[in-house]
């Protein structure tokens, strides 16, 4: 699919907006621009490389492994934390992967998408993680696209001025492409419809918990890739990847598992993976030797949906106003002791909820711009809220290794002591926002 026509449909789906004719004949407006950039084959071709830190500017998921923070820079590489201090974490360098989005870590080996390819490294010394193997053409949704400028591997946005004279046929157009960059005019969408623009963010590109031990890591709840066992499983567009990676350096795709479109995170527990979709939860049970099977299907109203799970309970949240569609903003928890009958117990509102973890009888639940809640979720009984943080921004959370609460936000990442009633602020990472 061509870049811009992904972005027209999605952008045009999300928002139903018509700017109006002024009275003179040129109108200076504010867009928001995005210029492609491209790689030559060699540069695709060429091994990952691991360098000095950098500033993080635009985060994706973040991994917690033993005493390290490993947080995507979205599109570009990874970021390495020691956090072996929880009250001042240390950058210690970058992994360069150009069109990374999602990874996995076990047993000192870091798997990640380059693009369409499945990248592996073996990170046992962390100051000199090295690439091992690459598996070609592994995942169709990050799939590479070639054209006379070279291989596009993502998009970079910035805000532009432009003037636009009447005549132009661009005078009353929210979204046009020139010389393959790609404009809309943000000034002309609605406050709520902003909201939904960072998924469009993605979009270009694509055009796209409690503890463990420390040689698994902990994922956020945004996640698409994860391991059980000694398999890897990755979530890529409607498909879900299976990779055996039983000899860790040299992983061997088994093969790939239908799912429900549109489907956004992937979460495992027991012997099962939880996938949140934006019109269910869905319930795969794991084989070693075979393909995920799919078992059951929770279906609740459009919208996004993270999910996260227990021995009894699987928990979703559903947010609405987004890309995913829907208006929806409610917590919702499924009674999995059956996992082949799933059953909605209860739904409780929320705000604009993202990311959740679990840790004992309470969920921390992200809330977006409008920070994070704790909620009590001690089941069948009522959820109830404990405590509303609106001091920072949050969309995916997780427990580290150290038992501390990690936040990652617009502007962040924030850390807490969660060893008494009330989490107390640790320490923060400040990004450089563009």
């Amino acid at each position: 699919m061509k870049p811009f026509i992904y972005l027209s449909t999605l952008i045009l789906g999300i928002l139903s907006v018509t700017s109006c004719l002024k009275d003179d004949c040129v109108q200076t407006k504010q867009f928001v621009h995005y210029e492609p950039v491209y790689i030559t084959q060699e540069e695709f071709n060429a091994p990952v490389e691991f360098g000095s830190a950098r500033s993080m500017e635009n985060t994706g998921t973040i991994f917690a492994y033993g005493q390290y923070i490993f947080v995507n820079e979205f599109q570009k590489g990874i970021h390495i934390i020691d956090n072996a201090n929880p009250s001042s974490p240390q950058s210690l360098g970058f992994i360069d992967i150009i069109g990374n989005t999602h990874f996995s870590i076990k047993n000192d080996v870091l798997y990640a998408n380059k693009l369409e390819d499945l990248v592996v490294l073996d990170i046992s010394n962390i100051e000199q993680p090295h690439q091992v193997d690459r598996l070609d053409q592994v995942f169709q949704l990050h799939r590479a696209q070639s054209g006379t400028n070279g291989i596009l591997a993502y998009y970079e946005s910035t805000d532009e001025i432009l003037e636009i004279d009447c005549n132009d046929n661009r005078y009353n157009s929210l979204l046009f492409s020139f010389d393959d960059r790609i404009f809309f005019d943000m000034n002309s969408f609605s406050e709520s419809s902003k909201l939904s623009i960072a998924a469009v963010n993605n979009a270009a590109a694509v055009a796209e918990s409690g503890q463990a031990p420390a040689t698994l890591g902990v994922g956020g709840s945004m996640a698409r890739f994860t391991t059980m066992g000694n398999q890897l499983f990755v979530l890529s567009d409607h498909t879900l990847e299976t990779i055996d990676i039983s000899s860790a350096h040299h992983p061997v795709k088994q093969g790939s598992t239908n799912v429900a479109f549109n489907a956004e995170t992937l979460y495992p527990f027991g012997e099962y993976l939880y996938v949140g979709t934006n019109n269910g939860m869905h319930i795969y049970q794991v084989s070693v030797s075979e393909l995920p099977i799919h078992i059951s299907t929770a279906v609740h109203l459009q919208s996004c949906d993270p999910v996260i799970a227990d021995e009894s309970y699987a928990y979703v949240t559903l947010r609405g106003g987004t890309s995913c569609g829907g208006f929806t903003n409610q917590l919702e928890a499924y009674d999995i002791t059956n996992p082949f009958k799933p059953l909605l117990v209860q739904t409780y509102p929320m705000d604009n909820p993202h990311g959740l973890t679990k840790v004992g009888d309470y969920l921390y639940i992200c809330e977006g711009t409008g920070g994070w809640k704790k909620v009590k979720s001690n089941l069948p009984q009522q959820f109830s809220t404990i405590l509303s943080n609106t001091d920072h921004s949050a969309y995916d959370v997780l427990v580290t290794p150290q038992s501390t609460l990690l936040f990652v936000g617009r502007t962040g990442i924030y850390q807490y002591d969660i060893s008494g009633n009330t989490p107390k602020l640790f320490s923060e990472l400040e990004f450089v926002l563009p």
